[in-house]
């Protein structure tokens, strides 16, 4: 279906919003979507002073917010009556509605408040209150913590089993669970799984900090007699088999354990706890009878305890639970416990595999029909003591089977199911996951049909913000993999394949974290991660390459990794408009700086021979340019940006020393990696022309302006000429291909790359639905996503969205309109409301939607061969209402727009 009819109804909408007539007296403005520490109606924050934020809708043109009012109640009555009794901001002059900190009185351990804000619009209307929320405090202080570490203290390689029982003899108001159990844990109250969440606790830097949940369970306790269930699992906590990462020998690792609260508010106002200590129960002969994040699970029904974590439950036979000692190094304090308030891990997604197959007798291959991550829920009838074996891989061996990879004589993704043989019995893990396409299923006594397994996509459930489209069914199938791709690899942290690593390297979300920010909220999501980052560093400043890490401290420090430290954390600010990571981690991150400043030669550059180089460009995996450009230049990008993160907090002596060192790094790139005669950079180890290295002047901004056209020209030569419109990068150069060609005028060229299909190219990977670890059909993983870079294009090229100021309080429109396409369309729910940018166009011309949120200002750049056919909501441009002409340019006429829904036509 065309756009134009769709566009051209919106315009005349559009149009009747604009000129309608303004009812005396009333706001402009409504308020939505109140959040608090980055969440709707949080549950357990641990934060004295939460940050609140909200957004702002308007039909009017030109509204923001004037002053606000913020007011905090203990009751939802007292709110109603438009009182704030813990904190009420009064009317405050400001157009804020991120970031705003509670300054109220002092927050109170498991106590839920109510919130509501009202603010003026642009002239200075007050606005109707908005819907009102809340948020509820986790346990604040150590002191608010009376439950006990508690365990079995031995080694056992079957999960073991924790129970409580106790009895409610009043009627019960509210009921709160605090758990944390290391390295994982599945609750159960009175015979029922607690939640949806799975895979918890968060993996992290054990020793100092771990994480705790905190469920409302008030509607799952019953007056009478009530049990607790806790199974644990190992987790990264305690990882016995070897790994080529040495999880096994982290110094924390010591036998599964648990806390648990569950706190009691009765109805007539008293309160009471049921906590871990040493009066609870363990059994250590459970189903579960072992358990790994890498290597799978072993279950044996006929070792199932019915009623287990039931009141009526006869656990005479079970011995007392020890009371352990608390995570954390010896003879120091324990490590920290703090709230989980990061997007849970659950199951997003149930359905039927595509097919299902017999390639030898009694081997059945279960195809999902593309890559996932999670795993399968299967069902069946067997006799009892029936044991199948299931095994999970993203490729099949020549002869359609599966063979399970070995790591030190342990298979990978390995399942085993022993049935009771009562009935139809039913089968999923716990304690583990995998990244996948097919799965082999042997033992089974039975012919296997697609009815007997259900694919389980699991993964973090990030809040998806972006949306996009176009007219090539190849892009649009590109856009898929990578998001796909990146929410396989969402588990507690961004991983770098959910089959082989599981690991968070930092470098693979460095190259990557545009194309997710685009796509995904991950603001809480990276500042659990960053917490990690901060807990692993070292005195000299150094971080390890992935993290967590079983070895906190230095590393090999490789630039292009390590900078994410800072790169990541701007990129964040750029998107949300919440600066705490950067603050927090402030210290650590000029310690980091400081430490690759003085890793640099005499010139200022970084060695060649530096780790960290251009994995994995197509035809060398370790490239012949070695690491100079890339090291230094994420160097440089790190010291810029660092000199802007000091101006950001006000560190104005730390901004003119870093802008100092910067500059000196700039002058050396462009003096000592610049050949005049062949007008392209190099590196000091002797190489033919590498597009990277061309790349990253243009990715972190040191290339002068005059140098651009030479440069850029080169790069397009190389692909064209040299490479037959294929590209020659890596995991570093690969995210910057695309819009370097586009901004320099060749973005014809860039649509030539991305609509390839042979080696080496997305399209080859586009068979699979997810992005590879590197461009050949004999990738180790398909479920990769440092090369899938492309997708940030998509949305700033092709769209044409791009925020400007943080938070996308500014924001330019630029579409590039390019090869065969007729439409493109994008949409961002954005901290500020929604931004939209959809296109179509066809022999007539141009019409193009652009969607700016309230609080928001944009620059847009039409398309177009003639300035002067420019028309909006069918006016000219120029007269259009609350649009300015800035300039015409090559290709475009260019306007300021306030806030508001645009419809622009052009030839």
């Amino acid at each position: 279906m065309s756009l134009r009819p769709l566009l051209r109804l919106a315009v005349v909408t559009a149009a009747i919003l604009t000129v309608s007539p303004l009812v005396h007296g009333q706001s402009q403005l409504r308020v939505s979507d109140l959040r608090c520490e980055h969440l709707t109606e949080a549950l357990g924050v641990d934060a004295q002073k939460p940050r609140l934020s909200w957004k702002l809708q308007s039909e009017k043109r030109g509204q923001k917010q004037s002053a606000y009012r913020v007011i905090v109640a203990s009751t939802k009555a007292i709110l109603e009556s438009g009182r704030g009794d813990v904190w009420d901001s009064g009317k405050v002059d400001s157009d804020a509605t991120l970031e705003v900190r509670y300054d109220g009185k002092p927050l109170q351990s498991g106590t839920r408040y109510h919130w509501q804000v009202k603010v003026w619009d642009v002239n200075q209307k007050e606005s109707a209150p908005g819907k009102p929320s809340w948020f509820e405090t986790g346990l604040l202080e150590t002191g608010a913590w009376t439950a006990k570490w508690i365990g079995a203290n031995v080694k056992a390689d079957a999960s073991p089993m924790l129970r409580k029982s106790f009895t409610l003899t009043k009627p019960l108001a509210s009921a709160r669970l605090y758990i944390c159990g290391l390295g994982m844990y599945e609750a159960s109250l009175n015979g029922k799984k607690i939640g949806d969440r799975l895979l918890e606790s968060p993996d992290t830097q054990y020793n100092k900090r771990n994480y705790y949940t905190t469920f409302d369970v008030t509607g799952q306790l019953v007056k009478g007699g009530n049990a607790l269930g806790v199974e644990l699992g190992h987790g990264f906590y305690d990882i016995a088999e070897t790994t080529p990462w040495a999880w096994n020998n982290a110094s924390w690792r010591d036998h599964p354990k648990c806390i648990v609260q569950l706190n009691l508010v009765y109805a007539d106002g008293s309160r009471e706890s049921v906590v871990s200590d040493e009066t609870w129960k363990v059994w250590l002969d459970g189903p579960t009878r072992r358990n790994s994040i890498y290597f799978g699970e072993d279950y044996d029904a006929t070792k199932e305890v019915p009623g287990w974590n039931t009141a009526g439950f006869a656990d005479s036979a079970w011995t007392p639970a020890v009371a352990v000692r608390p995570p954390g190094p010896k003879d120091q304090p324990p490590a920290l416990l703090c709230a989980h308030l990061m997007p849970p891990i659950r199951v997003i997604q149930t359905k039927k595999p595509a097919a299902i197959s017999e390639p030898k007798p009694g081997v059945f291959i279960y195809d999902v029909g593309h890559i996932t991550a999670g795993w399968i829920r299967f069902s069946g009838s067997a006799p009892a003591g029936t044991k199948i074996n299931v095994v999970y891989h993203e490729k099949l061996e020549n002869d359609k089977t599966v063979k399970p990879v070995q790591y030190s004589g342990s298979s990978l993704q390995n399942y085993n199911y022993t049935f009771k043989g009562t009935g139809v019995e039913s089968f999923e893990p716990k304690f583990s996951y995998g990244g996948y396409r097919y799965v082999q299923v042997t033992g089974y006594p039975a012919q296997l049909t697609l009815n007997n397994a259900e694919v389980r996509v699991v993964h973090q459930d990030v809040e998806v913000i972006g949306k996009f489209t176009c007219s090539n069914p190849l892009i649009n199938q590109l856009h898929e993999n990578q998001v796909r791709t990146l929410l396989n690899n969402f588990y507690n942290k961004p991983t770098d394949t959910p089959m082989y690593e599981k690991n968070g390297w930092t470098g693979d979300f460095n190259f990557a974290r545009k194309s997710a920010l685009y796509n995904f909220d991950l603001s809480a999501f990276l500042e659990k991660w960053f917490h990690d980052v901060g807990d692993s560093q070292a005195k000299d400043g150094t971080i390890r390459e992935y993290i967590p890490h079983p070895y906190p401290g230095g590393g090999a420090n490789a630039p292009p990794w390590s900078s994410f430290f800072l790169l990541v954390p701007w990129d964040m600010h750029l998107f949300s408009g919440d600066r705490q990571v950067i603050e927090e981690h402030y210290e650590g991150i000029k310690k980091h700086g400081d430490f690759l400043w003085n890793k640099l030669d005499a010139n200022k550059l970084a060695s060649a021979k530096t780790f960290g180089p251009d994995w994995q460009c197509p035809h060398n995996e370790n490239p012949p340019e070695g690491s100079q450009m890339a090291a230094s230049g994420h160097t440089y990008g790190y010291i810029q940006t660092l000199a802007e993160a000091a101006k950001l907090l006000g560190k104005e002596n730390d901004a003119a020393e870093y802008e100092r060192r910067a500059q000196e790094m700039k002058n050396s790139l462009n003096t000592l990696c610049y050949d005049p005669a062949t007008k392209s950079y190099k590196t000091d180890m002797p190489a033919p022309f590498r597009q990277t290295t061309n790349l990253l002047p243009f990715g972190f901004g040191f290339i002068p302006e005059d140098r651009k056209a030479d440069v850029s020209s080169n790069i397009a030569k190389d692909v064209m000429e040299v490479r037959g419109g294929h590209l020659e990068t890596g995991c570093i150069g690969t995210q910057y291909i695309l819009p370097v060609l586009t901004d320099n005028g060749h973005g014809e060229v860039a649509y030539q790359i991305i609509t390839k299909t042979k080696f080496p190219s997305w399209g080859l990977m586009a068979q699979t639905g997810t992005n590879w670890e590197s461009w050949g059909l004999g990738a180790r993983s398909r479920d990769h996503f440092w090369l899938g870079t492309y997708e940030e294009w998509l949305y700033s090229h092709l769209a044409g969205i791009r925020p400007f100021a943080p938070g996308f309080k500014e924001i330019t429109f630029k579409p590039y309109l390019l090869g065969d396409l007729t439409s493109a369309a994008a949409e961002l729910k954005t901290v500020r409301g929604l931004v939209a940018s959809t296109w179509t166009r066809d022999k007539s011309g141009l019409a193009w939607q652009v969607i700016v949120p309230p609080n928001a200002t944009a620059i847009v750049h039409v398309p177009t061969s003639d300035p002067a056919s420019v028309m909006e909501g069918g006016l000219a441009a120029a007269k259009a209402p609350g649009i300015r002409h800035l300039r015409d340019e090559k290709g475009y006429a260019v306007f300021s727009v306030p806030a508001g829904n645009y419809h622009f036509t052009a030839h």
